[in-house]
């Protein structure tokens, strides 16, 4: 089971999702990381995703308001920041483009997406690598 972090759910921020999940208290229920919902309300991504670490079994890209993958919102974070944080702790889950508006803006945003994907993947292999 999973809890989708929206302001239109019960998880509404990345903390509080993690609330609901530890007060549930079982191993069964993880997390649906919409990666902008903290971003609404102030709270950069990278620092929600330390919520939800380990806990995520999705994630869901949206656009900003410019109609594009970057920046999130005014945090002055990308997808790649947010794509690292997975990559390093071993993420190997789906990433959803949602509500793109039609067919080219969804291929859109999986060009943009997967070009962050390529970007980042091969550095932090590269670098877990020398590191082990």
């Amino acid at each position: 089971m999973c809890i989708e972090v929206n302001g239109g759910t019960i998880g509404i921020t990345e903390a509080h999702t993690r609330q609901v999940i530890d007060a549930l208290g079982s191993s069964s229920v993880h997390a649906i990381w919409e990666i902008d919902s903290g971003a609404h309300l102030g709270q950069p991504p990278t620092e929600g995703y330390r919520h939800l670490r380990g806990l995520i079994r999705g994630v869901h890209v949206k656009l900003n308001t410019h109609g594009e993958l970057d920046p999130i919102w005014d945090t002055g974070e990308t997808h790649a920041d947010v794509v690292r944080c997975l990559v390093e702790d071993g993420y190997d889950g789906m990433m959803t483009i949602e509500h793109w508006f039609d067919r080219e803006g969804t291929l859109k945003g999986l060009r943009q997406l997967g070009a962050v994907v390529n970007e980042v993947k091969p550095t932090v292999s590269s670098t877990s690598s020398t590191t082990d």
